[in-house]
């Protein structure tokens, strides 16, 4: 029983938004019909709630846009946007810790331009004409909305040693699922000890 006089878990997690919602991604990358339920199945079986985040893409570019990488989304614009909806995410994570909830995990996706935390999809000759513009590689590095968001938390002091920060890989979602699971089960297994 929580200090609520009800059964809630007090924990929580930031998850991105086309893992709940794949008619948000990117033309030709949903890799599900609706949503990644692979991930929502783990988090409620170890009773994490879900707060989804918002989509900078789509609020910047909308739903028919093309692929990008993160030297694209460095603009003036999408970083700005990125910071407004990180204060919005910052006020929703202060009143839950405020509250004695914990934050969990923030979970992105490997390689997106905005929404990568441990990978993102880069090339500095992605402007111009679209074909000549050539491969992008994946480097070791967040995509811009999470390196704003994470700096938001960590700025605010909300964003403790263990929470976990990590990605699924939607090249391969049940090996990222597995690794989240044995990653959730470290961490919630560890505070019980």
């Amino acid at each position: 029983m929580s200090k609520y006089g009800d059964v809630r878990s007090g924990k929580i997690a930031l998850v991105a938004h086309c893992i709940l919602n794949q008619n948000s991604i990117v033309p030709g990358l949903a890799r599900r019909q609706a949503m990644v339920k692979e991930v929502v199945d783990v988090l409620e079986r170890y009773g994490i709630g879900i707060i989804q985040l918002p989509c900078p893409e789509t609020l910047h570019s909308g739903l028919r846009r093309f692929w990008q990488v993160k030297e694209q989304y460095s603009s003036t614009g999408f970083k700005r946007l990125c910071r407004r909806l990180s204060r919005m995410i910052v006020d929703y994570v202060r009143e839950y810790l405020r509250n004695d909830y914990r934050l969990v995990l923030i979970l992105g996706v490997a390689g997106s331009p905005s929404c990568g935390i441990r990978e993102t999809n880069s090339s500095p000759k992605w402007f111009g004409d679209p074909r000549k513009a050539g491969n992008y590689v994946k480097i070791r590095e967040s995509g811009v909305f999470m390196e704003e968001l994470i700096n938001s938390l960590r700025n605010a002091k909300l964003l403790s040693n263990d929470t976990i920060l990590t990605d699924i890989d939607y090249s391969n979602i049940s090996a990222s699922v597995r690794e989240l699971e044995g990653r959730l089960r470290d961490v919630l297994d560890k505070r019980h000890e």
